[in-house]
């Protein structure tokens, strides 16, 4: 089969795009950053999986960037607009207690990916023995009242 026929197939196979409405939960997400100011301080949603994003990072003392991937979970979150109009938002974090804390949770099978309802708090930040810091959470499954 030539190329040009290839494509004409996946084409045809295409339905109306004028006809299908956009999904719920968007494909993008943004990253979630507690610390800052008027960010959320928790989120209620389920979670979609884990992705791997790079960022560049600068050296405080030496200026100098350099690329890192980062290990990050998605949450699919419900909000509601000022009239009260239920929306979703997808958010990511890849802060290490947080990412750990998640991959035991669905490890250990008491959170289920695209299942679980789930509260991830921000509660502050943790301090190590070597002087760094990290953002410390506390998630909880969200249950019918």
């Amino acid at each position: 089969m030539s190329e040009e026929n290839k494509n004409q197939l996946s084409t045809i196979m295409l339905p109306d795009l004028d006809t299908l409405d956009d999904e719920v939960i968007p494909v993008s997400s943004t990253y979630w950053e507690p610390r800052k100011d008027g960010a959320m301080s928790e989120l209620r949603g389920v979670i979609l999986g884990s992705i791997t994003s790079s960022y560049d990072r600068v050296d405080s003392k030496t200026g100098e960037v350099s690329s890192i991937d980062l290990e990050c979970f998605e949450i699919a979150v419900q909000l509601k607009d000022k009239h009260g109009r239920i929306y979703f938002e997808v958010f990511r974090n890849g802060a290490t207690l947080l990412v750990s804390a998640l991959k035991d949770a669905i490890s250990s099978g008491r959170v289920i990916v695209g299942k679980t309802p789930i509260r991830i708090e921000y509660i502050g930040v943790k301090k190590t023995q070597n002087g760094n810091s990290m953002d410390k959470f506390r998630i909880t499954v969200l249950g019918a009242k």
